[in-house]
């Protein structure tokens, strides 16, 4: 007996008898097993669809000495889609489908992934081949940082794939519930792939008149009159995707996310609706700027979940709102002079957490130089804490002076930028915190300078 089947009878062995009875319920348990052969990754994660997005359901650890991993789960017995991955990344995770017993072995290499073995079901042999069709194109769009690929030659290929896609044989197993999946996710997954690649850092941008006659040919009805973007990863993404992909290519310029949001009659589904205008909720960073949201889209949030949602987000807001002590700290200005956020208690103080290396921070300091000349001589400070490290000092304090940076200039450096983060519970920058004249936090996460809802938030503390 080799390596591969003593793992997996002694897997076998250790679930049943650990889970005899959930196992008895429900059939023999699918057993996944494999090897991932990427560079730094030490674990690989199971994942299942709810609600368009990736939930984790097992992780399991990659042996160091072989690359191999292992699952054991329960499935159905028509089974549904899963997917395994080192993260929820699309160039990171691959698709399967899983039912009562199956067994599933793999090996994944840099870029794609190949079945082992002799016992894969055919399902997950139609996903391979479907896999191998679409890879080219998955290869130009999700793996972007490894090419230097552009519409030039992504369209071409695209037009290729389209015309081949026409004779692309239907799924034909004795699973009719996986053939019916198959079809809808065959559709979703071509083109999502497609819609992906424009949403990509690219040397080049198409011009109105460049693109394919794919996107062209799109219509948002197609994939938003059922809820089966839901049961695809980034399914609510995709459809923000294809609403400014159709609007770019008719010449209109979206204003934002609520710009994207007057497309919402595109729509046919409630639930799909309801969903989108869900995601714009979560952009919002005060509480009146979400309840003036709300007040909006309020008709809009159709489903339980959707509503039960936005209490949530209401209600984290309302917390900090409420406000609590901003947590002190003194750091050097740009003459090296220590200043303590507590010496300006008595000011607004609209505090921008930020670095020289961080490209949206810097997006953001033409809409903050505007903000502070629109506010000059009123009661409140703009204090900009620099998160570079260290031996960065001199290029923050270059930077500094070539963008004639105004307010007040601290320097955090590596212990005071992990006390930072620590203390504001700072996961990444550009981040805007508003601390109110009473020194308590009045937004621990504030609207940026170029949003919207930041000025009407600003004019109501200093009244």
């Amino acid at each position: 007996m080799n390596k591969k089947s003593i793992i997996l009878a002694l897997a076998l062995c250790l679930y049943l008898a650990v889970g005899h009875t959930a196992f008895a319920a429900t059939g023999k348990p699918v057993l996944v097993s494999g090897t991932w052969n990427r560079s730094q990754t030490q674990s690989v994660q199971l994942y299942k669809v709810e609600n368009g997005e990736l939930q984790l359901l097992k992780s399991a650890a990659i042996d160091p000495a072989d690359h191999s991993f292992l699952f054991a789960l329960q499935a159905t017995p028509a089974g549904s889609f899963y997917y395994i991955g080192s993260s929820t990344a699309p160039e990171s995770r691959f698709a399967f489908y899983l039912k009562e017993g199956d067994q599933l072995s793999f090996a994944a290499n840099d870029s794609s992934y190949v079945l082992t073995g002799h016992d894969n079901s055919v399902e997950n042999q139609t996903l391979e081949a479907w896999h191998n069709f679409v890879q080219p194109l998955e290869y130009k769009a999700e793996y972007f940082r490894r090419n230097n690929s552009t519409y030039v030659d992504f369209f071409p290929l695209l037009d290729e794939k389209v015309e081949a896609l026409k004779s692309y044989p239907a799924a034909h197993t004795p699973n009719k519930a996986f053939n019916q999946s198959f079809e809808t996710y065959k559709r979703i997954n071509f083109t999502a792939l497609a819609l992906d690649f424009l949403f990509k850092p690219r040397s080049a941008q198409p011009q109105e008149e460049d693109y394919a006659d794919f996107y062209r040919d799109l219509r948002v009805a197609d994939y938003t009159t059922t809820t089966d973007l839901l049961d695809y990863p980034g399914g609510v993404g995709f459809i923000n995707e294809l609403l400014s992909v159709k609007a770019w290519i008719g010449g209109q310029k979206l204003r934002g996310f609520e710009g994207l949001l007057e497309h919402l009659n595109e729509i046919p589904n409630d639930t799909l609706r309801g969903e989108l205008v869900l995601m714009g909720a979560r952009t919002k960073r005060s509480y009146a700027g979400l309840t003036d949201y709300e007040a909006k889209y309020a008709n809009l949030f159709v489903t339980a979940r959707q509503k039960a949602l936005l209490q949530q987000l209401k209600t984290a807001l309302v917390v900090v709102k409420k406000g609590v002590p901003a947590t002190d700290f003194r750091l050097p200005d740009i003459q090296g002079k220590p200043v303590a956020l507590s010496e300006l208690k008595g000011k607004v103080v609209y505090i921008d957490f930020w670095a020289t290396w961080c490209g949206p921070c810097k997006k953001e300091i033409p809409s903050l130089k505007k903000l502070e000349e629109e506010y000059h001589g009123q009661n409140i400070v703009f204090l900009s804490v620099s998160m570079d490290k260290t031996k960065d000092h001199e290029k923050w304090k270059n930077f500094v002076g070539t963008e004639q940076l105004k307010g007040i200039q601290l320097f955090a450096g590596d212990k005071g930028g992990r006390e930072l983060s620590a203390n504001y519970k700072i996961s990444g920058i550009p981040r805007f915190v508003l601390v109110g004249a009473d020194g308590n936090i009045v937004a621990a996460d504030a609207p940026r300078p170029s949003s919207t809802e930041i000025r009407p938030l600003l004019n109501s503390l200093l009244k």
